[in-house]
């Protein structure tokens, strides 16, 4: 089990669909090894998720907060490791700064207990995590 922080970084809300063509399958494939099914008309939203060992779980991946180096050197660790630096919208329906987000991996089975926490970092200033998702959903939804 790994716990860890999400964010909301405020840029824009999409559809899958939206996506380049290019991006598309390779981002529901990826949202599938974490256990989430999107398909094009999944809206979602980007995030950071941060851990204890890696401030970028995007970027760094989040397998070295449950591995060691050498285990890390035997794993498949770019297949696997990259974490989706978008999410569903729905995955934080009803949702609020503080609560608890649990997804599981489909290989390898990890569950991953992610804490709604906007107001700790950057973009603290744009309120609760579930204030500046609200606002980027509506901003889609306008055409912005």
């Amino acid at each position: 089990m790994i716990d860890g922080d999400v964010f909301v970084i405020p840029n824009s809300c999409c559809r899958v669909a939206d996506l380049l063509p290019s991006s598309q399958e390779a981002m529901i494939e990826n949202l599938r090894r974490f256990g989430i099914d999107a398909d094009m008309d999944t809206v979602l939203v980007q995030v950071w998720a941060t851990g204890s060992k890696v401030d970028n779980w995007s970027c760094h991946g989040w397998l070295p907060e449950i591995l060691n180096d050498e285990e890390l050197d035997n794993a498949d660790f770019l297949r696997i490791s990259r974490f989706p630096d978008y999410l569903p919208v729905d995955l934080f329906s009803g949702r609020v700064e503080g609560q608890i987000v649990t997804i599981t991996t489909t290989e390898p089975k990890v569950t991953i207990n992610l804490k709604l926490n906007q107001l700790q970092y950057r973009y603290k200033d744009w309120g609760p995590f579930e204030k500046v998702l609200q606002k980027k959903v509506v901003e889609m939804e306008m055409g912005f």
